[in-house]
Parts: structure tokens; C-alpha cells; sequence
């Protein structure tokens, strides 16, 4: 009885070590109500609670007036951030919503899965998001070379189908003993074609 006992306490503290943690995530739900706007302190990038969209092209690809909160878009009838994508030309990194930063200081080094969800106006015709992560220090430098390493390069990515509803997308990152990072950053680019998406629900999980 007693070498059992033993046993099933270790079993139960090995689980406890290797357990998945859910790390909370800054309006993951997409649920905070404060309207996008052109945030000063960060070059006017139009910016919600929690993101903001970086746009690498002139003229832009984003077409701001019609992108924003989209209220009863959302998953189950909730709220959604949308991105409409106009004029494009191939080129996913011409539009990129940046989602963080999400402090991570407290949890070391290890695997980390940002998980979230999309969906689309139109069908795309190849592959349309290229999803990746920034390492962060606490001097808002991005250390990613330094300690990063991608898992699935360009991420997971379910795209056949976006138009008939929301898909799950993941991207998965190891970060290194090296360096400490105080914040990851989710970078999700997704304007190779012209289309309108929707985003909700966004995750990070510890998986090691």
C-alpha cells in the first residue's frame, strides 16, 4: 500500500511539472469595447485593446474605415477585430496585426502555442496568413534572433475553408535559457490577397 502510494504521489508531481499552463492574454476575447484608433505613442498605428496593425506598404493595404471592432462577428455571436484588405499585391507582410505584448517573465523558458481563430469574407485561393511570434526584453527590444526559434515556421495554418466560418490557427516557439524576455509578441501578416477577415480568441499556452 505504501509503495503505492509512493508511486501515485510521483505520477501526480511529474503531471503537475509537465501540465500545460494558460497564460492570460490582454482582451483575448476581443471583447473590450474601446473603438480603434491611431495611437500616438505608437507611430498612429491604428490600434484596439491589446493589438495593433502594422502596415508595410504605400499606399496602404488597409483600408482603416472599414477595419475595426466588428460587434455579433465574433465567435458564437460575440466580437471580433476586422481587417479589410484592399488592392493587394501577393505580399503577405504588407498588413500585420500585432497582438501583445504578453508578459511571460514569471513562466522561464520553454515551448510556448499562441492559438487564435479566423475567418474570411471571400475564399482565398492559396494560403493567406504567415503567422509568427517576437521575443521581447524589458527594454521593449526584440531579442528574437538571440533566443527564439520557431517550431513551425510561418505557423499553423488552416485556410481552406475561412470563408465558410472561423478555423483555428497556432504558431509554436521555443524560447531559449540564455536571454530572459519579458514580453512575446503575436505577429500574424495576412495581406496577400484582398479579402476581409475577422480574428477572435486569442490564447497562450505554456507546453513545457
Amino acid at each position: 500500500m505504501k509503495k503505492f502510494f509512493t508511486t501515485a504521489c510521483a505520477l501526480i508531481a511529474f503531471s503537475c511539472m509537465y501540465a500545460q499552463v494558460n497564460i492570460p492574454v490582454s482582451n483575448g476575447d476581443m471583447e473590450d469595447t474601446t473603438p480603434m484608433y491611431q495611437n500616438k505613442r505608437n507611430g498612429k498605428k491604428w490600434s484596439i485593446e491589446g493589438g495593433w496593425f502594422n502596415e508595410n506598404s504605400k499606399p496602404s493595404k488597409l483600408d482603416a474605415a472599414n477595419s475595426g471592432l466588428a460587434p455579433g462577428e465574433g465567435r458564437n455571436g460575440t466580437q471580433a477585430i476586422k481587417s479589410k484588405i484592399v488592392d493587394a499585391e501577393g505580399t503577405t507582410a504588407h498588413v500585420t496585426l500585432s497582438f501583445g505584448d504578453n508578459d511571460i517573465s514569471n513562466y522561464g523558458p520553454g515551448t510556448y502555442k499562441f492559438s487564435f481563430y479566423v475567418k474570411a469574407l471571400d475564399a482565398d485561393k492559396t494560403r493567406s496568413l504567415w503567422i509568427m511570434c517576437s521575443a521581447i526584453d524589458d527594454n521593449k527590444k526584440d531579442i528574437s534572433s538571440e533566443v527564439l526559434t520557431q517550431i513551425d515556421k510561418g505557423g499553423t495554418v488552416a485556410w481552406k475553408g475561412l470563408e465558410n466560418g472561423y478555423l483555428e490557427q497556432s504558431v509554436t516557439v521555443k524560447i531559449s535559457k540564455d536571454t530572459p524576455v519579458k514580453y512575446l509578441r503575436l505577429l500574424i501578416q495576412h495581406a496577400r490577397y484582398s479579402n476581409t477577415y475577422w480574428f477572435d480568441d486569442f490564447t497562450l499556452t505554456k507546453l513545457d
